[in-house]
């Protein structure tokens, strides 16, 4: 199938047939002189199917001042792989290529260039003389047009379970000016479906390469397994270039916490480091473990629903290590984080004038739009639209920070206008830093008791 531009760009795209399983003939292990015949035992076979629609056709006439054009594809997986299935797209070059040369010189067409925000170009924006796509799915769906990335598996679409259809579209766009050469450009572009594997991807301890494989691009999201409970978190390559669960922690009351499945020190494979108390909705009212965690609230008012979970205190998010701590700007050291993920940072102004990076809240919301600079870290002016950063304002949002409220004393407040996360980091020996929504601004270093029931969300470590 060929994507035409006229005046510009030919896209081919091949597509590939994934056929998994095999039909297997197995003479049965009895055999008798007598027999002429051999029963056969039949293994069904698993299969996947990729298909492509749409016309493929676009055309684009140039203009001094640049012209957009775009072409949609729709891609449809059918099979019967019991586990579910992924599909991805990938390439082997970035450009489009001039079928013909001119002059002896082949003239080509560049991918675009990252935007270094996760949101891609629109067809107001998007750069003269480049081409890209954009995904749109359930699973996958971008806000603009993104760069091709050389031999990275794009995901399109996934099902976690068997299905017999699943059907995802990617449009490719273009600007074209009087510059371009007329003429027929061309990328092969590979669409693959590939079955999901039976064992699942736990969180603990996975590598950064193994992420990177799962997430090559900033947007992509995976679902991955918490082994202390077998609960299932969505996790995304936000802006900043890091790994982040975009739904909030909720482990059970009780949970104990041991060093090969959580993030505390070494030592405890035996005896837990921490074990979280009971849940309670009352409590919240003092600093001691005894009432710090309520579990899977009841109460919640807001529009999230179950995806709010669960609500810790500060000690108890960072499973108790950092009680002790009184200095402001430090960070507590572990956490009720899976192993090999931990609780996100958080910094005043101060530390940073003094030169200290960014912490991982600001760093992370300034690609979605914080106002303020790096250098001046601002807990009481931080203001941004905070639907760009999530705030609950469309379930395909990334990175979706939820306006889950929080609890104080027995109480529950602020379900649907407001959200609030934990940070590592205390800010004395009653206080600690978080990052929080209200009516519209974040503050990615605000300042409360630690005695506040707020949720918590995990950080790649690695």
């Amino acid at each position: 199938m060929k994507v035409i531009y006229k005046k510009g760009i030919t896209i081919t795209i091949i597509t590939l047939l994934a056929i998994l399983g095999t039909l297997i003939v197995v003479p049965t292990a009895e055999e008798t002189a007598e027999a002429t015949e051999y029963p056969l035992n039949v293994q069904a076979v698993e299969y996947l199917d990729v298909t492509l629609d749409g016309t493929g056709t676009l055309a684009v006439t140039p203009s001094a001042e640049g012209t957009f054009g775009e072409q949609t594809v729709g891609v449809t997986i059918s099979g019967n792989a019991g586990n579910g299935y992924t599909a991805s797209m990938y390439s082997t070059a970035t450009k489009l290529v001039r079928t013909a040369s001119i002059n002896n010189e082949t003239p080509e067409i560049a991918t675009l260039a990252d935007d270094n925000s996760g949101n891609g170009y629109t067809s107001e924006n998007f750069p003269v003389n480049k081409w890209g796509f954009r995904r749109v799915s359930g699973e996958f769906t971008d806000g603009g047009y993104r760069p091709m990335i050389s031999n990275n598996f794009i995901p399109l679409g996934y099902t976690s379970a068997g299905t017999n259809s699943h059907r995802t579209t990617v449009s490719f766009g273009t600007k074209l000016d009087n510059e371009t050469p007329a003429g027929t450009y061309t990328i092969t572009l590979n669409f693959v479906a590939v079955a999901n594997r039976a064992t699942p991807q736990y969180m603990q301890n996975i590598s950064a390469s193994t992420l990177a494989t799962l997430m090559p691009n900033v947007g992509d999201t995976t679902i991955l397994i918490d082994n202390r409970d077998n609960n299932s978190y969505k996790i995304a390559k936000l802006a900043d270039g890091k790994y982040w669960m975009i739904s909030n922690l909720d482990l059970a009351g009780g949970t104990a916490l041991y060093s090969g499945s959580s993030n505390v020190p070494a030592g405890y494979e035996y005896e837990p480091y921490y074990t979280l108390p009971a849940s309670s909705t009352s409590g919240f009212d003092n600093d001691g473990a005894a009432y710090a965690y309520v579990y899977n609230s009841p109460n919640k008012t807001d529009s999230c629903g179950s995806g709010c979970y669960s609500y810790y205190s500060y000690n108890a998010a960072t499973a108790m290590s950092g009680t002790s701590i009184s200095t402001d700007n430090t960070d507590a050291p572990y956490s009720i984080c899976p192993a090999g993920w931990r609780l996100p940072t958080s910094r005043t102004t101060v530390e940073l004038a003094q030169g200290t990076p960014g912490s991982d809240f600001y760093k992370m919301a300034i690609h979605y739009g914080l106002k303020d600079s790096v250098v001046n870290e601002d807990p009481d002016n931080d203001g941004m639209n905070f639907c760009t950063l999530g705030g609950d304002c469309g379930t395909n949002t990334v990175p979706r920070f939820l306006r889950a409220g929080l609890y104080y004393g027995s109480t529950f407040y602020g379900g649907g206008p407001n959200g609030t996360y934990w940070s590592s980091t205390a800010s004395s020996s009653t206080l600690a830093h978080y990052l929080g929504f209200y009516s519209g601004y974040v503050y990615s270093a605000g300042n409360n008791l630690r005695r506040y029931g707020f949720s918590v969300r995990c950080l790649f470590a690695g």
